[in-house]
């Protein structure tokens, strides 16, 4: 709930370099917990960015890789209970 945990695995399969990053959320009320929850994560190393889908607000954000800051965002119309 807004914790993205990051690390590196070593090709044994070793974890090493963790770390916990707060989730960036943008604009809303970061300490409370609809507004950090997370339902989803698509990670594209080559690009360098990341998605999150969040599941209070039906919103899809695009995170740098390296910076954890929001480059994007969509609120998909099919994302929306009343589109269902």
């Amino acid at each position: 709930a807004g914790i993205l945990l990051r690390f590196a695995m070593s090709t044994g399969g070793a974890i090493y370099q963790a770390r916990l990053d707060q989730i960036a959320i943008g604009a809303g009320y970061p300490d409370e917990k609809k507004e950090r929850d997370a339902e989803s994560l698509a990670v594209d190393e080559a690009g360098g960015r990341y998605w999150i889908g969040f599941e209070y607000t039906n919103m899809i954000r695009r995170y740098d890789l390296a910076t954890g800051k929001i480059t994007a965002q969509a609120t998909p119309k099919l994302m929306n209970s009343a589109a269902l």
